[in-house]
């Protein structure tokens, strides 16, 4: 299943000029220019972190490191901003874990429903070994892995009822992504998958040619879906996180004290992606409460997991990443105390910042 520091200058065309030759390394008392892609505009979380990121670098190197976010769809989107910090192009993005899959196929797995059982699971499993094991893997395709960030959970939403159960998605025809595993859950749980482009789903919906759908509230409210499928049950089935990648052409170069400024900054950063993500997604669900739409909060999800349970295990196989599962489902859920104030202080604890 395969579901971005340029310098400033001279110093950068020299730079070019040398990269099929032997590297040049990057003094750290020297002007630097990070140039990261994102897709989404000013104000969404993953933006607001990203700038988030560059005024502390901004601000621990006195101003020798600056910081530019460009619109990554100038880039190609996802793929083809992940093409260019592959390349050395431009220094840093988010994807979606999904769009790593050819890199390394383990990543894939965070693809698959229910993985994750809950928000603070998948935070302590991506925050622990497991996430580290991932990121380390992404080396071998010429980017070094920051850190995870949230994109949300998808839940379902339909024109004719809530869904708390399986039995409720029966006779549902339920669109979903674009590849067969995304039918195979839908069926899995109960209901009808129709594979369809996104772009066709509101008219879809409107002729009634397909009865429901599965995205994250933002995306919900934001393309009106709301207003013609006025259900919508938070079964968080996918929590798909996103990555934060790095040019290895460019990190390579780095001192290390610049690397390891620019790791403290990004987990700063991270943490604040999820706070402001936590907060928007919190205003989402206020905004579609008053605009009337039923809202089923607290999903048994145990039906849908057992459901779901033969796919996950299957495709995990057909990963090699049977064993890496068993890992993460074995993680503890919900957070200890003392867990929880490990991982606060592994975010919070920055030097200087």
């Amino acid at each position: 299943m395969r579901i971005p520091f340029l310098l400033a200058g001279a110093l950068a065309l020299a730079l070019t000029a040398c990269k099929s030759t032997e590297q040049a390394s990057i003094p750290d008392d020297r002007p630097l220019k990070i140039v990261a892609a994102e897709i989404f505009p000013a104000g969404n979380p993953n933006a607001q972190a990203l700038d988030y990121m560059g005024e502390l670098l901004e601000q621990e190197s006195a101003g020798r490191i600056t910081f530019e976010r460009q619109d990554g769809f100038a880039f190609g989107g996802e793929k083809g901003s992940l093409r260019e910090v592959r390349d050395g192009e431009i220094a840093m993005t988010r994807v979606s874990a999904g769009v790593l899959g050819p890199i390394s196929q383990q990543l894939d797995l965070l693809s698959l429903p229910y993985v994750f059982r809950s928000r603070e699971h998948m935070r302590e499993t991506l925050d622990g070994e497991v996430g580290e094991e991932l990121l380390r893997g992404l080396e071998r395709g010429d980017v070094v892995g920051l850190g995870f960030v949230d994109d949300g959970a998808r839940s379902i939403f339909t024109t004719v009822r809530t869904v708390r159960s399986p039995d409720d998605l029966q006779g549902i025809r339920l669109r979903t992504m674009q590849h067969p595993v995304f039918v195979g859950m839908a069926e899995a749980m109960g209901a009808e998958g129709v594979m369809l482009p996104f772009k066709e789903l509101k008219p879809a919906l409107e002729a009634g040619k397909v009865n429901g759908a599965e995205l994250g509230p933002w995306a919900y409210e934001l393309h009106g879906f709301h207003r013609t499928a006025p259900y919508y049950s938070l079964t968080e089935h996918l929590m798909m996180p996103g990555v934060w990648i790095f040019s290895k052409d460019i990190w390579d170069r780095l001192s290390v004290e610049d690397r390891d400024m620019i790791r403290r900054a990004a987990r700063a950063a991270i943490q604040r992606q999820r706070e402001l993500w936590e907060e928007r997604e919190k205003e989402t669900m206020q905004r579609l409460a008053r605009a009337g739409v039923e809202i089923v909060r607290f999903v048994d999800k145990e039906p849908f997991v057992a459901a779901t349970e033969q796919l996950r295990q299957g495709e995990a196989a057909k990963m090699g990443a049977t064993d890496l599962l068993r890992r993460i489902q074995a993680i503890g859920d919900p957070l200890s105390r003392s867990t929880a104030e490990a991982r606060h202080k592994r975010f919070t604890e920055i030097a200087r910042f």
